[in-house]
C-alpha cells in the first residue's frame, strides 16, 4: 500500500455505510505456502488496519481449519476470527479471514444468483450498508448505491516521487524518498510493526487450536489466558546475543 492511497479509497466509503461495528471479512487467495499467505494478509489488510484506526486485537481465535496441520506446516484452510477492541470513537468489530478456497456465506456479499465471489477480496460490514474491496476499487453494495457516490478530493499525501509510475515505482519511490529525510513513508515501521503484529496474531490461533480463543495484551505482546503461546512471540537468546 503506497502513500496512504489505500486508507483514502476505504475511508472515502466509510460514511455510506455508518460506523463499521459489525465485521470485516476477507478472502486470501489460494497461496502455495504459509509464507505467501502472510505477505498476502499484510498487502490486503493495511488499508482496512488504517482506515478502521486499528491499534491492537483483543483476541482472536481459529474458526475451523481442514487439520492437516503440523508443527512445521499450517493446515491448507483456515478461517480466522480477531476480535477488535473500541478504538478512537470507533465501536468494537470483528475480522474474519478466510484462506484455502474459503468464502463467507454469499449473503454477505449480497451476490445475485449464480455470482461467485473474486478469487480474493475484502467487505467491510457497517450499521447502514457494506463495501466490496477487490484490488483498488471499493464498492457500495448493493451496487445500485453506487449511482449518487461521489469519492472526496483525497486527503492522504501521494508519493512525492514517480507520482505517475507503477505501483512498484510509486512503492519504491515513497521508500527513496523517505531514507532521503523526505516525508515518511506510509508504511513506516509505525504502521508496519502493529500491523505486522496483528496478522501473526493468526498464528497463535492455529498453535491453540479450533474454537481456543486467545486472548492479547497488544501493548505487552503476550497472550494473558494461554501463556503457553508466548514462547513463540518472544525468543529466548544465547549469553552474548541478546536483543
Amino acid at each position: 500500500m503506497t502513500g496512504g492511497g489505500g486508507r483514502d479509497r476505504v475511508g472515502a466509503f466509510l460514511p455510506r455505510i455508518g460506523v463499521p461495528g459489525h465485521a470485516v471479512w476477507l478472502v486470501a487467495p489460494q497461496a502455495a505456502d504459509l509464507y505467501k499467505t502472510l505477505q498476502d494478509s499484510c498487502h490486503a489488510l493495511s488499508g482496512i488496519f488504517s482506515a478502521l484506526k486499528i491499534e491492537h486485537a483483543a483476541a482472536v481465535e481459529l474458526v475451523r481449519d481442514t487439520g492437516d496441520g503440523t508443527s512445521e506446516m499450517f493446515p491448507s484452510v483456515s478461517t480466522i476470527r480477531w476480535e477488535i477492541p473500541q478504538r478512537a470513537g470507533m465501536p468494537p468489530c470483528q475480522l474474519f479471514w478466510y484462506d484455502g478456497g474459503q468464502y463467507p456465506a454469499a449473503e454477505i456479499g449480497e451476490l445475485p444468483a449464480g455470482r461467485q465471489y473474486d478469487d480474493n477480496g475484502t467487505i467491510i460490514v457497517g450499521e447502514k450498508g457494506k463495501i466490496a474491496l477487490h484490488g483498488y476499487s471499493p464498492r457500495l453494495i448493493p451496487e445500485a448505491r453506487m449511482k449518487d457516490f461521489k469519492p472526496p478530493s483525497p486527503t492522504i499525501p501521494r508519493c512525492e516521487i514517480a507520482p505517475h509510475g507503477s505501483a512498484d515505482a510509486k512503492h519504491f519511490g515513497e521508500w527513496v524518498a523517505a531514507c532521503k529525510g523526505g516525508r515518511p513513508a506510509f508504511s513506516n515501521f509505525d504502521h508496519g510493526g502493529p500491523l505486522t503484529e496483528f496478522v501473526l496474531l493468526g498464528n497463535l490461533a492455529i498453535r491453540a487450536g479450533v474454537g481456543q480463543r486467545v486472548q492479547w495484551d497488544g501493548p505487552n505482546l503476550a497472550s494473558t489466558n494461554r501463556p503457553e503461546l508466548n514462547r513463540f512471540v518472544r525468543s529466548d537468546y544465547r549469553p552474548g546475543w541478546n536483543p
